[in-house]
């Protein structure tokens, strides 16, 4: 389990926290604010291994704003993500992405580095996942 928490409120009594971590459940208590959050988009996620078969269960319980409950299997997941709303359209809303799955782990790919003569060259890594998911990293330098 890790935690993604990327918005206010930054105040200890209202911080994000897991609150639970088990073999085969977790709980976490967040806030959402729209004050301090990245492009006022308060989004919170929490990124889980999981390992089971396709009829394995996903079972997920929001308590605030309103009571959700809902369930997928992680062969629903592997075909598309799912959202849920804890009330009308533009309410809170909750989101299962898409699973990546082991086979989607890794990627390896070669470059070669002519340089310039004398000179440093920097280069940086963007990765789009097969659920379109993107990640991309800091620049790193290379001496020649």
């Amino acid at each position: 389990m890790t935690p993604c928490f990327q918005s206010g409120p930054f105040d200890e009594d209202r911080r994000d926290r897991i609150v639970e971590r088990k073999e085969s459940s977790c709980r976490v208590r967040l806030f959402t604010s729209r004050k301090q959050a990245y492009e006022e988009k308060p989004t919170k996620s929490v990124l889980l291994e999981i390992i089971g078969g396709r009829d394995a269960v996903i079972r997920l319980a929001v308590t605030k704003p309103a009571p959700l409950q809902f369930q997928r299997t992680l062969g629903e997941l592997a075909e598309n993500s799912e959202v849920e709303f804890t009330g009308p359209f533009t309410a809170e809303s909750v989101l299962m992405h898409r699973l990546v799955t082991p086979e989607l782990y890794n990627a390896r790919f070669r470059h070669t580095d002519y340089g310039r003569a004398g000179r440093a060259d920097y280069y940086y890594v963007r990765a789009t996942q097969a659920n379109g998911h993107q990640a991309w990293s800091s620049p790193f330098w290379v001496e020649a």
